[in-house]
């Protein structure tokens, strides 16, 4: 087994995962995301590499066992592997197999190699989805993309408040969106189990590094009426965390959003799930679909 295990501090392990990345790789997946869970919740990733394939993982203990599962915040967790050269791809699977006694992947539309291996291999899956749109398919003026409610909202609204995308520094609107997203989860009773200063540690982390930023939609009182942290590498960007007060801004706030993403040469916005609180209505409709993201356990 040509396996190596290394920490995020080593540089050339680092820069041997960068090299595994392919053009498509999910923001989460990258050692970006493994160094804010770290800095933020304290976790402790470790970078797996082989020939031709590259995984960060994040162990820990549960009752006594060590564990491979899916850590907090986590829209992805894969194996990223060269398809024209995937041995290295089932050192990795077997050293996820014979060292925790639980391990989880998180599977995305862009990760083809895998499931089959892992299938053959009598892994099980649980299928979820996720909704994308392609920023390059939506025509100039993105509200004709938008079904006829959104529409008449941005085109009704779009004036009444201050959009700041991107602001500097970044921690009052990490705060602002941090706050809408955990209301939100109140109100649907759910949570993302975690405290409100490891949020922003987190989300500060992404900001600093370049990972990450906030919009933010301001009402004519100054106050936030909807917020999305957008966890972004060159190719994706995800609706990450975000919440919103009843209302248009958090249609406003997309319709800014997503026309500045794609004058960033991003290709795919990613929704970030189906089944989270907080995804809006408003989808544009000619440039979105809904492929399935599958969670993976031996």
């Amino acid at each position: 087994m040509s396996l190596s295990i290394a920490s995020l501090a080593d540089e050339a392990a680092r820069a041997k995962f960068a090299r595994a990345l392919p053009a498509n790789a999910h923001p989460a997946t990258d050692t970006s995301f493994a160094d804010a869970l770290q800095s933020g919740l304290g976790l402790s990733p470790t970078l797996l590499g082989a020939d031709g394939a590259a995984a960060v993982v994040f162990p820990r203990r549960r009752l006594g066992l060590p564990v491979a599962s899916l850590p907090p915040l986590a829209t992805r967790l894969t194996v990223h592997v060269d398809p024209e050269r995937p041995d290295g791809l089932l050192d990795i699977i077997e050293h996820l197999e014979q060292e925790y006694a639980q391990t989880s992947l998180l599977l995305g539309p862009e990760d083809r190699v895998l499931p089959p291996i892992l299938d053959v291999r009598g892994w099980e899956r649980q299928t979820r989805h996720t909704y994308l749109t392609d920023l390059a398919q939506l025509p100039a003026d993105l509200a004709e993309a938008w079904s006829a409610g959104p529409r008449r909202l941005w085109r009704s609204h779009q004036n009444d408040f201050e959009i700041r995308i991107d602001e500097r520094p970044a921690a009052e609107a990490i705060r602002h969106i941090a706050a809408l997203q955990l209301s939100s989860y109140e109100e649907s009773g759910g949570g993302l189990g975690l405290r409100l200063e490891e949020v922003l540690a987190v989300c500060g982390h992404l900001s600093r590094s370049g990972a990450g930023f906030p919009a933010v939609a301001y009402n004519r009182n100054g106050e936030p009426g909807a917020g999305i942290f957008v966890l972004l590498n060159t190719h994706t960007a995800v609706y990450w965390l975000a919440g919103s007060v009843r209302g248009p801004a958090m249609t406003v706030l997309l319709g800014h959003l997503l026309g500045h993403l794609r004058e960033r040469g991003v290709v795919i916005f990613d929704w970030g799930g189906a089944n989270v609180p907080s995804i809006p209505s408003g989808r544009p409709g000619a440039a979105f679909s809904r492929p399935p993201i599958q969670i993976w356990n031996p």
